[in-house]
């Protein structure tokens, strides 16, 4: 049986300083979508199910999401 997500819908958006934008969605859908650009031009999209992530990248991508989710309910209630 997969694994599925319990993080529900999520978007994150990173722009780094060098102008790289990374985001990354997890769709109720089960999916996990990344996109990549550099210099306004796609350099990487994956598109693929959750339950097909290998345990590491799924531990780390709930653990990076979790993280995101409970510092910003934090620094809004401050």
């Amino acid at each position: 049986m997969g694994k599925s997500t319990s993080l529900g819908r999520v978007e994150v958006v990173l722009t780094k300083p060098n102008g790289e934008r990374i985001e990354v969605e997890v769709g109720e859908n089960g999916m996990v979508y990344i996109d990549v650009e550099t210099d306004r031009r796609c350099t990487m999209n994956v598109a693929q199910q959750w339950a097909e992530l290998s345990d590491e990248h799924r531990q780390k991508a709930s653990m990076f999401i979790r993280s995101i989710q409970q510092n910003l309910e934090g620094l809004l209630t401050n």
